[in-house]
């Protein structure tokens, strides 16, 4: 499984994976989370990939960091909407450098198909 994941995510990263349906019909299927996002320069869509994120949270952390940018991941709960709990459970996924590489993955039998926001 974790062989699995490394080789999907190397293929998002390298643009050979074909995407097929969003990131929403991937989670509603019982997809998997992979990979991070930076809080200062994911998009609005980017952004939505995370559970518990629509589209006005998302407007929202934009909002914040064009006001200050994030310093560490856990200021994420400086938003209004977004509290302990959500941190809590993605702080695995969430940092203030780098690219952003979020994408849900959906394993069926015998293939790997990644969603992400483009």
């Amino acid at each position: 499984m974790v062989l699995a994941r490394c080789a999907a995510l190397a293929a998002l990263l390298l643009g050979l994976a074909g995407f097929a349906g969003d990131a929403a019909a991937a989670s509603r299927k019982g997809g998997e989370l992979v990979g991070s996002l930076n809080l200062n320069t994911a998009t609005a869509e980017q952004l939505a990939l995370l559970p518990g994120v629509g589209p006005a949270t998302a407007r929202r952390i934009i909002e914040m960091r064009q006001k200050r940018p994030f310093q560490r991941p856990w200021e994420i709960i400086r938003v209004k909407g977004i509290g302990p709990a959500f941190f809590r459970k993605h702080k695995e996924r969430l940092k203030v450098d780098g690219p952003t590489d979020l994408a849900w993955m959906e394993v069926r039998r015998g293939q790997t198909t990644l969603s992400a926001a483009r």
